[in-house]
Order: structure tokens, then sequence, then C-alpha cells
């Protein structure tokens, strides 16, 4: 199964990119942890779009989300709607935002990171890293919401392990390579219908009799290097220590 039948069986829609799907996820991480930050300092957030709300009550997804786009103009017409301090379903509401509406719009684009965060590093990878400490700071200040928090960090970490792998078969001088995956969930408790495709070195190397480790490694780093690559490893860090920080 190849990417294009995991988005039907992920979001069972077929107009979602593939890397809109870590995109949705990572905007209900910042509306969660939004959200969190504002139930934790009387309905005004201290670290997270501190400048969003222009009233005395929190912004709601779709306020957020065009607060923080690098280009708000190019937004669907609505995101779900939202009703603080309600926390939204993860899934679904990752599904909608990824969705792209008839003018080939979603809400998993670029992002002002400074202010989704401010302060925040302009390096994306890094960014990943500053939410997922803060992640970790509301998991122990709000217990209750901190495995929600956990598993949408896993599903942003492993909806982009698979978006490694599209990179990586979509590159025409790799069209020759058998490529061999293993299907895993989404995140921890994740049902049948939530699952991630990852690549599985060692079956493709005995698939793919005179291709090396080393080739492998090469053209992988050469073309998934940068973006997924350094969120992937960045998400990894941070769940590696959740457990010791939460």
């Amino acid at each position: 199964m190849r990417l294009f039948a995991l988005l039907i069986l992920l979001f069972g829609i077929a107009q979602t990119s593939a890397f809109s799907v870590p995109g949705g996820y990572e905007r209900v991480l910042l509306y969660y942890l939004y959200s969190i930050d504002a139930q934790l300092n009387g309905g005004k957030p201290q670290k997270i779009a501190t400048g969003c709300s222009k009233s005395s009550t929190p912004c709601t997804l779709d306020q957020l989300l065009r607060y923080i786009a690098k280009n708000p103009s190019n937004l669907p017409q609505a995101a779900p709607a939202t009703r603080y301090p309600e926390l939204p379903p993860m899934d679904d509401t990752a599904r909608a935002l990824a969705t792209k509406d008839a003018n080939n719009f979603d809400f998993a684009g670029q992002i002002i990171t400074g202010r989704a965060l401010p302060g925040a590093s302009n390096d994306y990878s890094k960014f990943l890293t500053q939410l997922g400490e803060l992640a970790a700071s509301f998991a122990r200040r709000s217990p209750e919401n901190a495995n929600l928090l956990k598993i949408n960090l896993q599903a942003i970490r492993n909806a982009r392990r698979n978006a490694q792998l599209t990179t990586f078969e979509a590159v025409k001088d790799n069209a020759g390579i058998t490529v061999a995956t293993n299907e895993i969930p989404l995140y921890d408790g994740a049902d049948e219908n939530h699952k991630a495709l990852i690549i599985d070195a060692q079956k493709t190397l005995t698939d793919n009799p005179g291709l090396t480790l080393r080739d492998l490694k090469t053209r992988w780093m050469a073309n998934t290097e940068g973006g997924h690559d350094n969120n992937v490893d960045s998400l990894k860090l941070t769940l590696d220590d959740w457990d010791k920080k939460c």
C-alpha cells in the first residue's frame, strides 16, 4: 500500500496532500497548547500566540490559524468550530485542516513561527523542538492532557516519517528501487484506520541486489534532508525524553 491508499485509509478522502497530513496534526497541537496555556493562566495565554486575541476570550481555532498563517489569504473559508475550553478531537480536526478546498487551499501551509511562539526559531525543526518542550511543560502542569499531547506529537512524527517515504519514492533516480515498507500505528493506541508507512531499510536492501547500505543512506539523505528529516529527528528527541520530563 502506497501513500494514496494510506491517505484514503487514514482520512477517507482523496484531496489530501502527503505534506498536509503532518501539518494538520501540527496545527491541532498548536491549538491544544494555546487552549491549555489559556486555561492555566486565567484565559490569557502566556506562551502560545499571545497576540492573537483582541478580546477577553481566547481565539478560536479559526482565528488562531489565521493569525499565525504566513499567507492568510490562502486559507479555506473556515476551520472547524471550537468552543473554549473544550479541546476538539485530534484525528477529525487534523483531517479537516489537511483537506484541500475547491481552490486547493488547506490550513496546513506555512506559518510565522514567531507569532505561534514568540521568540521561536525560524528553523522549523528547532521550532518543533521548542513546541515539544512546551508540551512537556504543560503536560506536567495539566496531567489530564498529558497523554493527548504525547500522542499528538507521535502522530506528527509518524506522519512526517510517512512523508519521508513519499518524497524518496517520488524522485526519478529512485524509480528502480523496490522500497519495502512497514505499516505502524500513527500513535500509541491508534485504531486500524490510523496508520503510517515507513521504510524497512533492511528488507529494501535484501529486495534490491547491488544496492548497498551506503548508497541507500546517501539517496535517503539527499532526498529527505532539511525538511522532514530534521523534523523527524527533533520529534524523536522530544518523545524519547517525554517520560523523563512528564
